[in-house]
């Protein structure tokens, strides 16, 4: 039987989405928490955040670079910063 490996490697999430008018300058709080708690993670190797340019369609793309490795005991210990910003969604 074959056993599986966790996987190891560079990712990158590429989030692309569109916020209210009224909400940015809370989103844009919100964005800069996630990515201040992304950089705790060992791998992480960087965020760019692009802002919408045209007022009428905000939409944003949040793109994140690390190197992982994704196993059950590391998904469970990411749980807990994930729920916690989870909690302040906005959207």
């Amino acid at each position: 039987m074959q056993t599986s490996q966790p996987y190891s490697g560079p990712i990158t999430l590429v989030i692309s989405e569109i916020v209210e008018s009224d909400r940015i300058q809370e989103y844009e709080a919100w964005t800069r928490g996630i990515n201040q708690a992304a950089q705790k993670f060992a791998g992480f190797l960087g965020v760019e955040t692009i802002r919408p340019r045209d007022r009428n369609h905000p939409e944003y793309a949040v793109i994140v670079d690390s190197i992982i490795m994704i196993t059950s005991e590391s998904g469970q210990s990411l749980l807990p910063i994930g729920t916690g910003w989870n909690d302040r969604t906005i959207l």
